[in-house]
């Protein structure tokens, strides 16, 4: 036998068989993205033909493709009879131009449904790997911002310096901020006590007060840095005594008031631990003074002072 034959024999053999296995198909085409799916079933069935004719109902199984629309993907599938699994391919349609996505789903699903009927066995497909959404680009500040809370707790032991009477009062703050987008709200209370031994005199001063301020926050990623204007208003005791003159303890208690610039500064330690330095500068703008008989002031607190604090915060979760 010449080899012509030959291969005219395996042509007309391989053309038996794929007779044999199937010459009609089903085709189930919704529309899908903008595309018509009576128009693809048309394209599909023209790159078909002749060798198989598209038919609308069979009393026996046969050949059947179909699309499943999931936007912006379209899923091809056709079922074969003699498969043991169905074949299955996946379509981006929003990738392809609107004009062009009709031509594409037919030619996919002509060539799937070519790939099944010539087929003998079904081949071991890998399953196609799930997709994965691309994480967002992030960097260690974007995250921690995004995971930070706005609300802080600190406590601090402190030291703040009168201008009159020149003394240090050492004491502590307790106070709570909360951050309002670019704003750090605050509140704190504090308590100082100081006493001032001098030639002719002994002066003590015990100080409680109430702050509150509104920062602005210059950074706010690990370390947080604000700084801006507030208020503060107390009460204090003075007492002095004088041995030197013979004159008895005198005491003099007032509400006094002014206002203050704040500056915080809070870095992270461990966990929602966090260090705290604040410093601030304020004016007693309703200062207190006392006098004695001869209209001399003995007791008085006015003027600016300044105060620095260094402790503990701790971050609500």
């Amino acid at each position: 036998m010449s080899c012509a034959r030959l291969l005219a024999a395996c042509a007309l053999w391989l053309t038996a068989a794929t007779s044999a296995r199937a010459q009609h198909v089903m085709l189930d085409v919704p529309d899908c993205q903008g595309a018509q799916g009576a128009e693809v079933e048309k394209l599909a069935a023209l790159e078909l033909a002749p060798r198989l004719s598209v038919i609308e109902s069979s009393p026996t199984p046969v050949l059947t493709g179909s699309v499943r629309c999931e936007p912006p993907h379209a899923h091809v599938i056709v079922v074969d009879p003699a498969r043991a699994q169905p074949l299955t391919i996946h379509i981006d349609l929003g990738a392809a131009a609107p004009q062009a996505r009709q031509r594409l789903l037919a030619l996919a699903l002509a060539e799937l449904i070519t790939t099944s009927q010539m087929e003998g066995e079904a081949p071991a497909l890998s399953p196609e790997p799930a997709t994965q959404p691309e994480p967002a680009p992030s960097t260690s500040d974007d995250h921690a911002a995004s995971v930070r809370s706005p609300l802080s707790v600190w406590l601090a032991p402190s030291v703040a310096l009168a201008a009159d009477p020149a003394l240090a009062l050492l004491g502590g703050d307790v106070g709570v901020s909360h951050a309002l987008g670019p704003v750090l709200l605050s509140i704190d209370a504090r308590a100082g006590f100081g006493q001032s031994v001098r030639s002719s005199s002994e002066v003590q001063m015990r100080v409680l007060a109430l702050g509150a301020f509104a920062g602005l926050l210059i950074l706010d990623r690990d370390v947080q840095l604000s700084a801006g204007p507030g208020l503060r208003i107390g009460h204090v005791a003075l007492t002095t005594h004088s041995p030197a003159d013979g004159l008895a303890a005198k005491d003099l208690a007032a509400v006094w008031l002014g206002p203050a610039l704040t500056t915080a500064l809070q870095a992270p330690l461990t966990g929602p631990l966090l260090l705290r330095a604040g410093l601030e500068v304020g004016y007693v703008a309703r200062p207190v003074v006392g006098f004695d008989e001869d209209r001399a002031d003995r007791l008085a607190l006015r003027g600016p002072w300044l105060s620095l604090g260094l402790g503990v915060a701790l971050r609500a979760p």
